[in-house]
């Protein structure tokens, strides 16, 4: 039998048995709090501090301007039919998936630049625009609307909320900016890979996604 004296101190009758507190629960070392301030509880910090900048929204409006073109120009050597043709994706199509992050991306950069109600002036649709390079204009645009933001901003504009009412105007929404400006790029990336899979089952080949390989 175990013998637990040489592990425990005695306990007189009726006392408590101490239970160890868990490292995670103890108080922080005051050299530690000195060293690493990061890991102090509650250290309260901006928004723009603990997610993004400025440098990081241009480059990703960069990253973003090049994936476009890799993805429209994989899907230019596509028929009409195979650019429609329903392949299973969340939109079906590679054209109706390019064309509902056309229309997002300007909904979500019309918020950020401080259109409280953009969807009065954009309507978003999966079908349009229809005509192949119409779209391929348009799409070029967009990114050059997202790149010319971002390089306007500085880290402070990114401070604050941003304040948007839905179609139906019924419920105002407030997100951090830096939140709503990483949605920006994160839904971009989200949809591409979807678009990135269709082009690859019709046998298309889009340009490398790695970010480290941006030119």
């Amino acid at each position: 039998m175990a013998n637990y004296s040489a592990v425990r101190p005695h306990l007189h009758l009726g006392q408590a048995v101490p239970s160890p507190v868990p490292s995670y629960l103890q108080p922080l070392d005051k050299t530690l709090r000195s060293k690493r301030p990061d890991i102090i509880p509650h250290r309260k910090q901006k928004e723009s501090e603990t997610m993004i900048s400025a440098e990081y929204c241009r480059l990703m409006s960069r990253y973003n301007t090049w994936q476009n073109t890799s993805l429209v120009t994989a899907a230019d050597g596509l028929t009409e039919i195979a650019r429609h043709k329903d392949r299973g994706a969340f939109f079906k199509s590679i054209a109706a998936t390019l064309n509902h992050l056309y229309w997002a991306d300007a909904l979500i950069l019309q918020r950020l630049k401080g259109n409280e109600r953009p969807e009065k002036t954009i309507t978003h649709s999966l079908t349009s625009p229809s005509d192949w390079n119409e779209f391929k204009a348009l799409r070029s645009k967009r990114d050059e609307e997202i790149e010319e933001w971002a390089a306007r901003l500085g880290d402070a504009d990114l401070d604050g909320m941003v304040i948007w009412y839905p179609g139906d105007g019924s419920t105002r929404i407030e997100k951090p900016k830096t939140l709503c400006a990483a949605e920006l790029f994160n839904h971009q990336t989200h949809h591409r890979g979807q678009i990135h899979a269709m082009l690859t089952a019709a046998a298309a080949e889009p340009e490398p996604t790695d970010l480290s390989m941006l030119p």
